[in-house]
């Protein structure tokens, strides 16, 4: 189902579905036939059905479409919903338990489906943190305070972009790892790296100390607790506790959907810098797992299109591409975040395709294909984008830059000493000839 190739109106309509769980939610909950565990088997057993049976929008838009797409402000408006959203849910939610006497398990399934909806919120969040207009990084940000999570963004920016698929990074899963492990260890990181890399923002842009009221962390997670008093105040250490337990949930469900994104992915080792420090390669397509489900795709804003954001941090969602040699996951998001549950059936599915494209990559380098056909990279490099580019400059290094459509960029451009990168620009204006090549390499890939 290539919703890409509709019309625009249609795939603006399609991304206001990712607020439909909230209407399940109450109206389940509100209901005395329908069990408070609903949304959460909607979330994570129907959809992934559905994502299943509704197959894969692997359309990619041409240059033309691109700049339309690009420019029209709706695709924005349907981001602007999620906080007010998350907010009057998690604010219902809240008052709902505090008038209501509930079994243990009406509770965990409230919970956890109040939760659930907020951790499905991460593609717009995510969008929002990433656009350059600080009116959807407030919303963003804002979203992250009541999730008891206010300081992700600057990691993942900062950070996850920029030492994605390597040691350095928290959220980047290696070969072997287990989830359960893994998340309780990447929440943990961010806060620390988060820290970090604030003091290093504050000390190199505004010459400030680490412990200047300025700080950024500082801030967000005293707006958390502001958020904490207030529900204290109207719903007594009851309700501090929900909104904690929910938030909890939150970003568990935000470090869950990391370690899928790039598990067992990693960018080479190119050289070692003066500090004896290993210096890696750039980001590219090889180092993210993409995914074109169509459902979780219009649900989550595009994020499962994940090779084409890290290398284009600042591409918007709704003209993000998505390519048949990249990385591919068996399913959406959803499906895979349930697959990461039973470790062991995870590395039995995935192992074999991290292989595959350990096999594309050696293909690729070695003759310039994959499977036999010829791809060209786009040769945007932009591995870091947000609301900020004076810290962008400072995380990335003054001279990344790349020329994109005329204009100069912040980007992870080579490093001296990285393997080349093929630079020719794919126009995907040709759409026949890029199905067909598509298939091409979907065929190729079952039969390997």
């Amino acid at each position: 189902m290539d919703l890409t190739s509709t019309h625009i109106a249609l795939n603006v309509i399609a991304h206001f579905g990712a607020y439909g769980l909230w209407p399940v939610f109450y109206f389940t909950v509100l209901s005395t036939k329908w069990s408070n565990w609903t949304t959460f088997i909607v979330a994570w057993v129907v959809l992934p059905i559905l994502d299943v049976m509704l197959g894969e929008d692997t359309f990619n838009l041409s240059k033309k479409e691109e700049k339309v797409w690009k420019k029209c402000i709706w695709f924005r408006v349907v981001t602007w919903f999620h906080t007010p959203l998350h907010v009057a849910g998690l604010t219902f939610a809240v008052w709902f338990l505090h008038n209501n006497v509930l079994t243990w398990g009406e509770y965990i399934g409230l919970i956890m489906g109040v939760g659930t909806i907020c951790g499905f919120g991460i593609g717009c969040v995510h969008e929002l943190i990433h656009r350059p207009s600080k009116f959807d990084w407030y919303l963003g940000a804002t979203s992250l305070v009541f999730s008891m999570y206010s300081h992700f963004w600057i990691e993942h920016i900062w950070g996850h972009h920029r030492n994605v698929a390597t040691p350095l990074d928290c959220a980047s899963s290696e070969l072997g790892d287990n989830v359960f492990w893994f998340v309780p260890r990447c929440i943990i990181k961010t806060f620390f790296d988060a820290c970090y890399i604030e003091a290093k923002i504050m000390k190199e842009q505004k010459k400030l100390p680490w412990y200047h009221p300025s700080n950024r962390v500082f801030i967000g997670n005293l707006a958390s607790c502001v958020v904490l008093a207030f529900y204290h105040k109207k719903f007594g250490w009851q309700g501090v506790f929900h909104v904690l337990l929910i938030g909890l949930i939150t970003s568990w469900i935000c470090d869950n959907t990391n370690y899928i994104e790039h598990y067992g992915l990693r960018r080479k080792v190119v050289k070692k810098n003066a500090k004896g420090e290993d210096e890696y390669e750039i980001v590219h397509w090889f180092h993210s797992w993409d995914t074109p489900a169509v459902l979780t795709n219009s649900l989550l804003f595009k994020i499962q299109r994940h090779p084409d954001h890290h290398t284009n941090a600042g591409r918007a969602y709704q003209i993000l591409r998505t390519y048949p040699f990249a990385p591919q996951l068996p399913t959406g998001y959803a499906g895979c975040i349930v697959l990461s549950w039973f470790p062991t059936i995870w590395r039995w599915i995935m192992e074999p395709r991290i292989k595959l494209a350990g096999m594309y990559r050696e293909e690729y380098e070695k003759y310039g294909t994959i499977c036999g056909q010829k791809f060209d990279f786009p040769k945007e490099r932009q591995a870091v984008s947000s609301h900020d580019p004076e810290a962008d400059k400072i995380i990335l290094g003054k001279k990344n830059f790349v020329d994109e459509d005329g204009k100069k960029i912040f980007a992870n451009a080579e490093r001296e000493g990285s393997p080349p990168v093929l630079d020719n620009e794919e126009d995907s204006s040709d759409h026949a000839t890029t199905a067909k090549k598509r298939k091409s390499v979907k065929g190729k890939k079952q039969r390997a």
